[in-house]
């Protein structure tokens, strides 16, 4: 599984996902895509402790950003 530190943004795929996060003393930031066209993102949650999440990812897109040392990586559960 790869880890992310930079912004990613999970678009056009309609999966469900398992994230596991470690925050370092950071935070992730998750929004999610609320129009097609011009960029509207909509804040979801900030994620300021280490966890595994099960992410639910819609066709419109999900934009994933850590912070302070923040990193995240992604499995697709099968």
């Amino acid at each position: 599984m790869p880890l992310f530190s930079t912004a990613q943004v999970f678009d056009g795929e309609a999966t469900t996902r398992l994230m596991t996060v470690k925050v370092n003393g950071g935070s992730l930031l998750v929004e999610a895509k609320h129009s097609v066209g011009p960029d509207v993102w909509i804040t979801a949650d900030t994620i300021i402790e280490d966890g595994v999440f099960v992410v639910n990812f819609d066709v419109l897109g999900v934009r994933l950003t850590p912070t302070g040392g923040a990193t995240f990586g992604m499995a697709i559960r099968t």
